[in-house]
């Protein structure tokens, strides 16, 4: 028997596919993407977007632990955790200095920095800037010696497995979805991907994913034909309602509400 939840708090994290890819003020999503959209339902007593642009894996976990980690008073029994991962190839970086994470985007030529740990001057973040600068050609040097598609799955497993750990061990409900075929464990195990599927430590920690957790459809596929335009793969507004109109079925489908 599912377990019935009668006051609904959603939980959502990602990347410009969870947030949005504009339309933000105040630094908060517009409230036109899919996970604003369950804040118009009677079931829902509130909504946490917890998604910023070009977001990581490594982003994406970490903060969703951070949340649980600092908010121990959340009624658990009604609260549910909605990831969205992003694609493997990204990452993030801890400043040292800064004491602060940057996250790495192959696609973006800027870095994102996660300013939420303190308050800097403009003189601070100008100085960021440089040294950032530095430190994101040292790691694209890094990335393209060291870092393959076998490590970047590797990693992306773990990560995985990491937060399906974390939530099990805490009692926290989860759901996750992809934002591409290649951010599915599965898609990985198919006969065009043999140097991933022949490789050992991917097919060891495959076996610890509980792929029950991961929705079927990826976000790409579900607002498919329903794009901000021929350049821009974003989901536009029909695009993020039928993801949300297929994300709240996975919902109902696992948790009585």
């Amino acid at each position: 028997m599912k377990e019935k939840i009668d006051h609904m708090k959603i939980v959502a994290n990602g990347c410009s596919f969870t947030y949005g890819h504009k339309d933000s003020v105040n630094n908060q999503a517009p409230s036109w993407v899919w996970p604003s959209l369950f804040k118009d339902m009677k079931e829902i007593t509130k909504v946490v977007n917890l998604a910023v642009e070009g977001a990581s894996n490594d982003r994406v976990v970490r903060t969703s632990i951070e949340y649980f980690e600092k908010n121990k008073g959340i009624d658990l029994n009604n609260t549910i955790l909605v990831v969205q991962h992003p694609t493997p190839n990204r990452g993030e970086w801890f400043h040292i200095k800064n004491k602060l994470w940057i996250g790495y985007v192959t696609t973006m030529e800027d870095v994102l920095y996660d300013i939420s740990i303190t308050d800097y001057t403009k003189e601070d973040l100008e100085q960021i800037r440089i040294d950032t600068k530095i430190e994101r050609k040292v790691f694209d040097q890094y990335k393209a010696i060291v870092e393959s598609d076998i490590t970047e799955i590797i990693k992306y497993f773990k990560n995985i497995i990491l937060l399906q750990t974390y939530c099990k061990q805490k009692g926290i409900k989860l759901l996750q979805v992809g934002l591409s075929a290649r951010c599915l464990p599965r898609f990985h195990f198919k006969e065009t991907r043999q140097s991933i599927s022949n490789n050992i430590f991917c097919k060891e920690l495959y076996k610890m994913i509980d792929e029950s957790i991961i929705c079927d459809r990826f976000l790409t596929d579900i607002a498919k034909g329903n794009e901000e335009s021929p350049d821009d793969g974003h989901p536009n507004e029909v695009g993020h309602d039928l993801i949300f109109r297929y994300i709240y079925n996975e919902i109902k489908k696992r948790w009585q509400i």
